[in-house]
């Protein structure tokens, strides 16, 4: 990374944090983009070269705190659906404690999906789930055949909508990871090798 590069890196972080802060302190709908770029100490044509608008710079700070969720801070336990399980549960966590943010952000999400930050953080997320069940084929817990990317890729699918069915509801976070412990567990069961 460049100079340049890092500095804008760093620009964009330090811009997501301050957001984030004050998303998190005062509600979506009642922080404006001024109030942002005030805080961070830009000026607001500056933030719209790293979020064209609010929504955008909601996407930028969840997928922020989204990085930190999902990155598990001790090693997962050596079970596949367990670790998945782990793996899953930062992220439901940021959701549930940030419930109305998090349905703002979904919007948002589902609007630009194309979202460079949400691309990088969703393939670095996914890397993690190949990880988890390429380590599960090479102990024989997954069938040899199974593409390990496209289980992954359906694995974060299932849990994608069922956080979609939750977020609008007031179900609280015990019932949803029971919810995606028994619709991964189903998953699970198809992923496994075939006993012969």
């Amino acid at each position: 990374m460049t100079r340049m590069q890092q500095k804008k890196h760093d620009r964009q972080q330090q811009i997501a944090h301050i957001a984030w802060q004050l998303f998190t302190e005062h509600g979506y709908e009642k922080v404006t983009t001024r109030q942002v770029s005030e805080a961070a100490d830009i000026a607001t044509g500056t933030l719209f070269l790293y979020a064209e608008n609010k929504g955008a710079l909601l996407v930028l700070a969840f997928e922020d705190a989204l990085r930190t969720a999902s990155t598990p801070h001790a090693s997962l336990p050596e079970h596949p659906l367990e670790a998945l399980l782990v793996l899953f549960g930062g992220p439901l966590h940021l959701y549930a404690k940030h419930r109305t943010l998090a349905r703002h952000f979904l919007v948002e999400v589902l609007r630009n999906p194309s979202s460079d930050v949400t691309t990088s953080n969703l393939m670095g997320f996914l890397e993690r789930i190949e990880g988890v069940l390429a380590l599960a084929q090479q102990q024989k817990r997954l069938d040899p055949q199974v593409n390990v990317r496209q289980a992954a890729q359906n694995l974060f699918g299932i849990y994608l909508m069922v956080i979609m069915q939750w977020l609008p509801t007031d179900q609280d976070l015990e019932r949803v990871q029971h919810t995606l412990r028994q619709a991964f567990e189903l998953q699970w069961k198809g992923l496994q090798p075939c006993e012969s």
